[in-house]
């Protein structure tokens, strides 16, 4: 959960639907639902984050960003 990669971090507190794999930094949030193409995520604090596929940088908010 993200309360214990970001504890300070309190609007990740309620993220229930995505986490890190270990500590690689890795973020996933898995798609559940039949005939979904795309969701949203919850990027904390300001780092920077990659899309796998495209590359692409998103950047996190200091509270949090989706």
């Amino acid at each position: 959960p993200h309360y214990v990669a970001f504890p300070k971090d309190k609007g990740g507190f309620e993220v229930d639907n995505q986490y890190f794999v270990g500590s690689s930094g890795l973020l996933v949030k898995p798609v559940t639902e039949k005939d979904v193409k795309e969701t949203t995520v919850y990027l904390p604090e300001d780092q920077v984050y990659y899309d796998y596929f495209t590359h692409h940088a998103y950047r996190g908010a200091a509270k949090g960003k989706q």
